[in-house]
């Protein structure tokens, strides 16, 4: 997929976000003008039909529901994943990006150390926008600029979505090594064995007695990348294509959305509990107006309008 390709998708799904959205807003403008013609007429004696009402708005919270579980999918789509490839100096990592990315973005040499700082670039996987980030070495640090790019490796773990941690196939498991798997403790990791091109000289079995899956490349040779993209978009993604709902891509749509859920709540609950009606009303208004922060449209003329419609009030 190229860059193009995927605003154009955004483009289609910043319109279909948008339509659900009005649709929300009509479903809940439907109960609350069913509680506001009783709060605003009682000399009509109209009748609230609650469990409508309670049905329509537990409709409209599954609906925001999937919205919002939408949106790891979405960011994926529009702002891209953070893939931070990391290891001891020399196992490969560089080699790896530029196997990943299909060109050459890194410098590689066999010195140990030749990256000091972060380098970063961006791949597409399956519709996935995933930024691709190289380190320095994770070791002992030799110098100050060594130890400040260690360090920012570090802080980098910490918020990534996913990390490749590389290991040397040709060498033996090192302490250095298994320091690193510390680090990698309760995140979402995917251990690579590169250079399989050479004379093998790791432990496997170091690797299974820690319930360590591996996955084996050449990254010189590009051996098993196509395996290992899989894998990540899998790790990332889930197993299933990405699907054709309707993606929130907005962190504005998110809260927004958080806020309507959580009135539409209280509107239930007032419902449930056989509160006035006026109460579960007030509700509804708020949700409404959280939407219209999306939408940019209000809602009381209309209601007004829809009440003397739908219940010839003054004929």
């Amino acid at each position: 997929e190229t860059e193009e390709e995927l605003r154009c998708a955004l483009q289609y799904l910043t319109g279909k976000v948008s339509e659900r959205l009005s649709l929300l807003k009509e479903q809940i403008k439907d109960s609350l003008v069913l509680l506001e013609a009783a709060v605003d007429f009682p000399e009509e004696e109209i009748f609230v039909d609650t469990d409508l009402v309670r049905r329509r708005i537990r409709g409209v919270m599954g609906t925001i529901e999937e919205l919002l579980q939408s949106f790891y999918e979405g960011r994926a789509v529009k702002e891209g994943l953070e893939l931070l490839i990391v290891g001891r100096p020399n196992v490969g990592k560089s080699s790896l990006l530029n196997a990943l990315l299909r060109k050459d973005r890194a410098i590689v040499t066999p010195i140990p150390g030749t990256t000091r700082d972060l380098i970063e670039d961006v791949m597409y996987i399956k519709g996935i926008k995933v930024r691709v980030v190289d380190s320095c070495g994770i070791r002992e640090p030799s110098d100050p600029v060594e130890e400040e790019g260690v360090r920012r490796v570090k802080e980098r773990i910490g918020g990534v979505d996913l990390i490749l941690f590389v290991l040397d196939g040709s060498e033996p498991y090192s302490e250095e090594d298994e320091r690193i798997l510390a680090i990698l403790d309760g995140r979402k990791y995917i251990t690579v064995v590169n250079k399989i091109d050479l004379p093998q000289g790791l432990q496997r079995d170091v690797l299974e007695r820690r319930g360590v899956g591996w996955l084996e490349v050449s990254a010189t040779n590009e051996v098993g990348i196509a395996e290992l993209r899989e894998r990540i978009y899998e790790t990332l993604m889930g197993s299933q294509p990405m699907s054709n709902k309707i993606l929130i891509t907005n962190a504005r749509h998110v809260e927004a959305l958080k806020r309507t859920e959580d009135v539409l709540k209280k509107a239930l609950e007032g419902l449930e509990r056989g509160l006035p009606p006026e109460f579960s009303a007030f509700d509804l208004y708020e949700a409404l107006h959280h939407l219209s922060e999306l939408t940019g449209e209000t809602a009381r003329e209309d209601l007004i309008d829809e009440i003397f419609e739908r219940f010839c009030i003054g004929k």
